[in-house]
């Protein structure tokens, strides 16, 4: 047996080969490894089982196993090694692998490309844009009918030969038979032509999920040049995907080898995330709910986190909402809510609120645009009956629903307590009637019955001849008034009327004055003359006649009575008069020596000095003498000289008992 090297040798990786000759037909490997990784060692990827361990040494197990021809690899990530032989009618082979063996000394090379390889070394490396290859053995002599087994398929003959690989495979093993010269007897060697496609482009994002509208960044590392799907070069890309897609980057290195990568990119919806409400008008003072839709985490604008809140802003105010469904995709909604004032409510009542009993109010509300009231009634005007003292609520109602009330208590006032008396109640005309009221307190209207009224408290009234019904109408502070009605409550008699005159009015003393009776309704009579001289001045019948004995002025009084004791009285002036005298001498002798008839003077009675002037004028009408004094005398002189002899004339002017002024005129003689 001759022991060959292996096609290529690891700790942990054995490529073998079984001969595919006529002379061996029968195969076989044998494994060593630790007894505690026989679980995990493969043979064309199957794991073995069946181990026998080492009785010298337990810690080994080895396992020999019948294998076809071909290429086989063994592979465990912690070590083995390994016997690889085979048995014919006249010929065997064996080889190691795991451990190094020297290899034989062959005289011969294989030509690849441009790498001279010994037979022993038969392996190599393509790279990408160098996959057609020449092959040849160099030592023709002593090697003959050499062919190939590209391991792909393809076969050759003869040394050298071209074969081009496809790449598409990672390696081909490479079989060369030949026959040394001299010799009958078939060899093989079995190499390893490796494609070298291994440029791994590492293409990766930040991110394979995302929501829409947000950013990814696209990296990939490996290769020299860069082409990816959008057209860019960049090894590094910053993309907003608006929809899930596979980004493909084709890596070039300097060889011409490429590598393609894919990046799947999913693109989230973004969550439909809406706030409902029932209304986003609300008045002052409500609440209202918002719901959120459409994720399944929330937060607010208030810090809140459930899907429906309830807020109650005070002015106009914009929610603001953030919803992050299960795929951490957030999205957003916004509503404004519009904030009404309550309406400003009030109720008037007309014409106040304090009522009279039994008497009608009217409410009337104002503010808004409805109204409901708190005893059943609507609209903004109601008008109420008031028997009890009651509070009256309205809730008005503005255009944009928002509502608000207000309150009024309508007192139910009782009627004034009314009630007077009077005095006298009956009594002759005219009648003082003096009322005494003692109703409550507040303000009066009396209606005395004979059209008259007062609004006094008490008043006094004077009535005539007649029946009167009284009426009292008291009002208290409130306007709540009751009247009272006495019928027929004052009575008043009538009177006699007392009337006469004197005849004459102005008489002479110790003449008779006469009575004319001019009186209506009287039974009897009663005459008082007025004469504090005499008591015998007092009739008592109805027509008496009487004589005043000194001159004045008297007051005749009539006093007259009825059946009803009721009087009257009359009084009548009358004049008495002294009789009026009066003497003027016609002539004198004012230087008479017998002192006789020497001074001029006037005589008389019933002649006042009041208004009284004696004027004497000579025949040019010169005044020689003027006197004021009733008793005056005159001796015939003007301004101290003796008037002459003759005629002259006068002038008297004087004022009876009557005050009558009287003027006379006549003539003086004077005589020597």
């Amino acid at each position: 047996m001759i022991i060959l090297s292996p096609i290529e040798q690891f700790i942990n990786h054995v490529a073998f080969d079984a001969f595919n000759t006529s002379h061996i037909f029968q195969f076989y490997v044998n494994v060593i490894t630790k007894t505690s990784f026989t679980n995990i060692l493969t043979l064309d990827g199957s794991i073995l089982s069946g181990w026998t361990s080492i009785s010298s040494n337990p810690e080994y197990s080895y396992k020999q196993i019948n294998i076809t021809k071909g290429t086989h690899i063994l592979n465990s990530d912690s070590g083995f090694t390994n016997i690889v032989y085979g048995f014919g009618v006249d010929d065997s082979y064996g080889y190691l692998g795991g451990a190094k063996i020297k290899p034989i000394k062959l005289n011969g090379f294989i030509i690849n490309h441009d790498d001279t390889i010994k037979l022993n070394e038969f392996h190599d490396t393509l790279r990408c844009n160098n996959l057609t290859h020449e092959f040849f053995v160099d030592d023709t002599s002593n090697f003959i009918n050499i062919s190939w087994d590209f391991g792909d398929g393809s076969v050759a003959t003869g040394s050298p030969v071209f074969h081009t690989f496809n790449n598409s495979n990672n390696s081909y093993i490479v079989k060369i038979y030949f026959e040394r010269k001299g010799t009958c007897h078939l060899d093989s060697i079995i190499g390893e032509i490796i494609i070298d496609n291994t440029l791994n482009i590492d293409a990766h994002s930040n991110k394979d999920t995302i929501c829409l509208g947000d950013s990814i960044e696209l990296n990939v590392s490996g290769a020299n040049y860069y082409l990816w799907s959008t057209g860019d070069t960049a090894s590094n890309l910053i993309l907003y995907p608006p929809s899930s897609n596979t980004y493909l980057v084709t890596g070039t290195d300097i060889d011409g080898c490429t590598d393609t990568a894919f990046i799947s990119i999913h693109v989230n919806d973004l969550p439909n995330v809406t706030i409902t409400t029932l209304d986003t008008n609300i008045c002052l003072a409500d609440s209202l709910t918002l719901t959120a839709n459409g994720a399944q985490q929330y937060l607010w604008s208030t810090g809140n986190t459930e899907q429906s809140i309830i807020v109650k802003p005070i002015t106009n105010t914009s929610y603001y909402l953030t919803g992050i469904d299960n795929n951490g995709c957030k999205n957003y909604d916004t509503i404004n809510i519009i904030v009404h004032p309550q309406p400003d409510i009030n109720i008037t009542a007309m014409p106040d609120t304090n009522i009279c009993i039994n008497n009608n109010v009217t409410l009337q509300a104002s503010g808004g645009v409805n109204y409901n009231w708190s005893n059943g009634n609507s609209g903004s005007q109601i008008i109420l009956t008031i028997n009890a003292t009651t509070q009256y609520i309205v809730t008005g109602i503005d255009n944009y629903g928002c509502s608000n009330t207000d309150s009024i208590i309508i007192n139910a006032i009782n009627k004034p307590n009314v009630d007077f008396s009077a005095d006298p109640l009956s009594g002759c005309e005219p009648l003082l009637v003096t009322f005494n009221n003692t109703s409550d307190n507040g303000t009066y209207k009396w209606h005395f019955g004979d059209g008259s009224i007062s609004l006094l408290k008490s008043p006094t009234h004077i009535y005539h001849y007649g029946m009167y019904n009284v009426t009292l109408i008291t009002t208290n502070i409130y306007g709540c008034s009751d009247t009272l009605i006495k019928n027929n409550y004052i009575t008043v008699y009538p009177k006699p009327s007392a009337s006469f005159y004197a005849i004459p009015q102005i008489i002479i003393v110790n003449n008779p004055v006469y009575i004319n009776d001019q009186s209506a309704g009287a039974s009897s009579w009663f005459y008082d003359f007025g004469d504090p001289d005499n008591d015998n001045d007092l009739f008592y019948e109805n027509e008496p006649s009487y004589i005043y004995q000194s001159p004045g002025h008297y007051t005749i009084y009539q006093i007259v009575n009825n059946q009803y004791g009721c009087i009257d009285t009359a009084y009548y002036n009358v004049i008495v008069k002294d009789e009026t005298l009066l003497y003027i001498p016609n002539a004198f002798t004012p230087f008479s020596t017998q002192d006789i008839n020497d001074l001029f003077h006037i005589f008389g009675s019933g002649i006042s000095d009041e208004n009284f002037s004696f004027t004497i004028f000579n025949r040019w009408g010169e005044i020689i003498f003027y006197t004021t004094n009733l008793t005056f005398n005159w001796d015939g002189k003007f301004n101290g000289e003796i008037c002459p002899q003759g005629v002259y004339t006068y002038k008297l002017r004087y004022q009876d008992a009557d005050a009558a002024i009287h003027e006379l005129y006549g003539y003086i003689l004077i005589i020597y």
